[in-house]
C-alpha cells in the first residue's frame, strides 16, 4: 500500500512538472509571437492571433496569474497601437479590434489587482497602463466622432481610472495638469450624458460642479439626473444666454404648474431671442393657462408675422377661439330650456358668440390642415365645427380623414 502511494505521489509530481513545463513553453511562444508581431504588424499580421491562442492555453492553466494577464494586456496594447497608427494615416480606416486598448486596460488592471507582494508584476502592469492610457484616449475621440457616446465614455472614464492608479502609485500619466484633468473629466461626463450612462457620469459632473464648472451643460444635466431646479436656477444666473438651460427651466416650471414663473422666464427669453417662434408660441400657451386670452393671442401673432407657416402658432390660434366657444356650451344650455321673450334673447345672443369664434376659429384650423394634413386634432376640430355649422357633408368628408390619419 505504501508503494502504490509512492508511485501515485511520483505520478503527481510528474505531471505537475510536465504542465509547468507546458506553462513555460507557451508563455514563451505568446511572448515570441507577440515580438514578431511588434516588429511588423502588417507583415506578420497572424502572430497577434497566435500570441493570443498561446496566451489562452496559458491561461486556461492559471487565469489569475498576474504575468499572464500583464502579456495579455502587452498583446492587446500592441493591437491598439496598430489599429490607432492605421486610422491616423487613413483616415476612412476603420478599426478591426476597437475594443483593444479596452481590453489591454482590463487585463493591466486585474494583473495590478492581482500581484500582491510581486513588486515585478506590479510595476509591469503600471508601465502598461500608463502606455494604453493614450491608446484609450484616441480611441475615445474616435468613438466620440462616430457618436458611439456609450463607448466613448467607456473609454475617456477609463484614462481617468488609469491617471488616478499612476498617481498613487508615484507614475506619470498623460494628464500633465489639473485643467488637462478638468477637461478629460468634463469630455467623460459629456459623453456619459449623451450615452445614456447617468448614474456612472454623475460623479464627473459632480466633481465638475464643485469645481465652479463654467459649461452650462453640467447644470442642465444635474438637473436632469437630480431632479433639482437649484442646478437650473444657478446655471441661468452664470449662463442666461444658454438656450439649453432656458428652456430646461421654462419646461421645469411649466411641469409644476408654476405657470407665473414660466412667464417671467418666457419674457426674459424674447428679450435675449425675439425671433425664436418656439418661444413666443410656448408664451401665448402660458398666457392662455393664465387667463390671458389677448396677451395669448399677440405671442401668437407674432410668431406667424415670423413664420406665417409656423402650425403650432396657426394651430394654437384656431384651437384657443375654438376652447372659447365651447366653454359657452353650459351657458347656452342654462337657457335652451328658458321659453321666455328674455330667455330666448339671451340663448339667440349666446348662441351667436359661440357660432362666431367658431367661424374664427375655421380659417385657422383650415390653415393648420394645409401644413399638416394628418394632424387628427386639427381633422377632430373641423368635423366638429362643419357638424355645428349644419355642414354634414363636410363633416363626414372630415370624419374619413381623421379614419385615414390614424
Amino acid at each position: 500500500m505504501k508503494k502504490f502511494l509512492m508511485v501515485c505521489l511520483s505520478f503527481v509530481v510528474l505531471a505537475t512538472s510536465a504542465q509547468a513545463q507546458e506553462y513555460k513553453k507557451l508563455l514563451k511562444n505568446a511572448n515570441k509571437a507577440l515580438a514578431k508581431y511588434k516588429a511588423d504588424s502588417e507583415g506578420n499580421k497572424e502572430e497577434a492571433t497566435k500570441a493570443l491562442g498561446f496566451l489562452d492555453e496559458a491561461l486556461a492553466m492559471d487565469d489569475q496569474a498576474p504575468k499572464l494577464l500583464n502579456l495579455k494586456g502587452s498583446i492587446y496594447s500592441a493591437i491598439a497601437d496598430t489599429e490607432i497608427r492605421k486610422s491616423l494615416m487613413q483616415p476612412d480606416y476603420k478599426m478591426e479590434t476597437p475594443m483593444a486598448a479596452f481590453t489591454a486596460f482590463n487585463a493591466y488592471k486585474a494583473a495590478f489587482d492581482a500581484s500582491g507582494e510581486d513588486k515585478g508584476a506590479k510595476k509591469a502592469s503600471l508601465k502598461g497602463l500608463g502606455e494604453v492610457q493614450r491608446h484609450l484616449d484616441n480611441v475615445a475621440i474616435t468613438f466620440y466622432t462616430l457618436k458611439d457616446y456609450a463607448n466613448s465614455f467607456k473609454h475617456f472614464s477609463s484614462v481617468l481610472g488609469i491617471h488616478d492608479l499612476l498617481n498613487e502609485n508615484g507614475q506619470k500619466s498623460i494628464l500633465e495638469d489639473d485643467a488637462l484633468v478638468n477637461d478629460k473629466v468634463f469630455s467623460t461626463a459629456v459623453t456619459g450624458y449623451y450615452g445614456d450612462q447617468l448614474e456612472a457620469a454623475t460623479p464627473f459632473f459632480e466633481k465638475l460642479y464643485a469645481n465652479g464648472s463654467e459649461e452650462p451643460l453640467v447644470y442642465e444635466a444635474l438637473f436632469k439626473i437630480k431632479e433639482d431646479a437649484k442646478y437650473l436656477e444657478e446655471g441661468r444666473k452664470k449662463f442666461p444666454a444658454d438656450k439649453g438651460l432656458m428652456f430646461a427651466l421654462i419646461n421645469e416650471k411649466i411641469q409644476k404648474n408654476d405657470m407665473a414663473g414660466a412667464k417671467a422666464e418666457l419674457d426674459a427669453a424674447i428679450q435675449s431671442d425675439p425671433d425664436n417662434t418656439s418661444v413666443l408660441v410656448t408664451a401665448g400657451s402660458v398666457s392662455e393657462r393664465l387667463g390671458d386670452a389677448e396677451g395669448a393671442k399677440k405671442y401668437y401673432e407674432q410668431a406667424l408675422a415670423k413664420d406665417e407657416n409656423n402650425f403650432d402658432a396657426t394651430y394654437s390660434l384656431g384651437a384657443m377661439y375654438y376652447n372659447q366657444a365651447a366653454g359657452m356650451t353650459e351657458e347656452i344650455n342654462k337657457y335652451a330650456n328658458d321659453f321666455s321673450k328674455a330667455g330666448m334673447k339671451k340663448y339667440d345672443e349666446a348662441k351667436a358668440g359661440m357660432d362666431a369664434l367658431f367661424d374664427q376659429a375655421l380659417p385657422f384650423f383650415l390653415k393648420a390642415e394645409s401644413i399638416n394634413g394628418k394632424d387628427i386634432n386639427t381633422l377632430v376640430a373641423l368635423k366638429e365645427i362643419f357638424a355645428r355649422k349644419n355642414q354634414l357633408d363636410k363633416a363626414e368628408a372630415y370624419k374619413g380623414k381623421i379614419e385615414a390619419a390614424k
